[in-house]
């Protein structure tokens, strides 16, 4: 009989493979094989571990390839874009696979939001826009198909996360705060939309607040719409209304039995109108909210692995941003694994290997002390002349500090508005809130980023 083989389908590389999944599941034991539609660019970061190519995102070329190689003990993905195929892949093999329509569910935000309309969960406003007549002129450059994980939807005021020295030679970008309107729905809505403003346009199936946008009237939602489709005309879009409050996460893993909270984190933005997280500090949140958000989660179908869902804390209660039915991303699942001493990755695919939660993961609330994630955004176009190195805590330390480098000198940066506007992220845990924000104040006036 053939040997039993791991495989993880994947589009681009990423850190939350590259230094989680992948040694996590060498350390089970099992051979890995990453199946990829981008194979070149994950050629020799798995030593060992064998990379096929792949049209990932059809789940009939998966059970085709897997078909032709080693029997299969898990097929794994943490790709937002590849669940529901990735699901149905494992359901084809028999294998502990996620409910291909909860991913699905997650995926797509109108099904999501009228999914929970249905179950009784809450109520938001949310539309399929028609399509936008396109503007004259060339697109602008394409969407890349795999960013980072996170998205968002509401805005918290808070101090931003830029550390970035400018030198003299070009001018600072503007993403000037926008303003709440008021909450007339207006009679020329020719796209279809019909609610409250101000209003949140996002594509239907996107990641990493990429092309999400407030705007203030139906004038700025025909704008964003029109300038959206133009990146990306083959993609639907969908329009919410806004949801004022604090943006929370909460961070679960599932066995297809039960749901565990290991926690969640407080979000920080950036200025409106788009929608850049731009650190993250840990903070498990209120009882009450978290029972509001496993409801939607239920009501979605989630059960298997990690999911990692935002919500914010809005005056009538918690209503949900989106649900990504993977792990938390941008280095915040590697802050996590570090602050809760656990082996979250070996966990989650333990748990698609058809294993139960084991007895004995922390809680929200049990371990003490404080986490953040920092990121270190660009804040203007520019080309980075210098650039700290990547750096890991010293044993003894007092607070343990990464810095981990996402740009190198010499590129060039252009602003979007999005997770790809990050330089760095430095992960950070101390005793304490002010411990910690003082070692990352420290490290980021000492070890600026310079873009000129």
């Amino acid at each position: 009989m053939a040997p039993v083989r791991l495989y993880i389908t994947a589009l681009n590389p990423t850190d939350s493979v590259t230094l989680g999944f992948w040694p996590a599941a060498r350390a089970l034991g099992h051979p890995v094989t990453v199946l990829t539609d981008q194979p070149a660019a994950h050629e020799g970061l798995y030593g060992p571990a064998e990379v096929l190519p792949c049209e990932v995102r059809d789940f009939r070329a998966v059970i085709d390839t897997i078909s032709r190689h080693d029997r299969p003990v898990a097929i794994f993905s943490n790709s937002d874009h590849l669940q529901a195929p990735t699901a149905l892949a494992a359901t084809y093999f028999g294998l502990p696979a996620k409910d291909w329509r909860a991913a699905l569910n997650c995926k797509n935000k109108a099904l999501m939001r009228s999914t929970l309309a249905a179950a009784g969960v809450e109520r938001v406003h949310s539309a399929r826009l028609r399509p936008p007549p396109r503007p004259p002129g060339p697109a602008p450059h394409p969407v890349r198909p795999e960013p980072g994980e996170p998205a968002a939807g509401a805005v918290r005021p808070g101090p931003g996360a830029h550390a970035v020295r400018h030198e003299p030679g070009g001018d600072a970008g503007d993403g000037g705060p926008g303003r709440a309107g008021d909450g007339n729905v207006p009679a020329d809505d020719d796209l279809g939309y019909g609610g409250p403003y101000p209003a949140v346009v996002k594509p239907r199936e996107g990641v990493a607040s990429e092309d999400v946008v407030l705007v203030r009237d139906a004038a700025e939602l025909r704008a964003a719409a029109g300038a959206i489709a133009a990146r990306r005309p083959a993609d639907p879009l969908v329009a919410e209304e806004y949801l004022p409050g604090e943006l929370r996460t909460l961070e679960t893993l599932g066995d297809g039995e039960r749901l565990h909270v290991l926690g969640g984190f407080r979000t920080t933005l950036g200025a409106p109108p788009h929608f850049v997280e731009e650190r993250l500090d840990w903070d498990p949140g209120e009882p009450a909210k978290r029972e509001h958000v496993l409801a939607a989660l239920r009501a979605l179908g989630v059960g298997l692995g990690a999911c990692h869902t935002e919500y914010v804390t809005t005056p009538a209660g918690p209503r949900i941003i989106e649900v990504n039915y993977r792990v938390i991303g941008d280095n915040c699942d590697l802050l996590l694994a570090e602050f809760l001493g656990i082996p979250l990755f070996e966990l989650i695919l333990r748990l698609h290997l058809g294993e139960p939660l084991p007895a004995g993961l922390p809680r929200p609330g049990e371990v003490k002390g404080a986490a953040a994630a920092v990121s270190v955004v660009a804040d203007r176009a520019g080309t980075i002349v210098s650039a700290p190195p990547a750096a890991d805590p010293l044993p003894g330390e007092e607070v343990r500090l990464w810095h981990r480098p996402l740009r190198s000198p010499g590129d060039r940066v252009e602003p979007a508005g999005t997770n790809r506007d990050y330089l760095a992220v430095i992960r950070a845990i101390a005793p304490d809130p002010q411990t910690l924000d003082h070692a990352v104040n420290a490290r980021l006036a000492a070890d600026p980023w310079v873009i000129a």
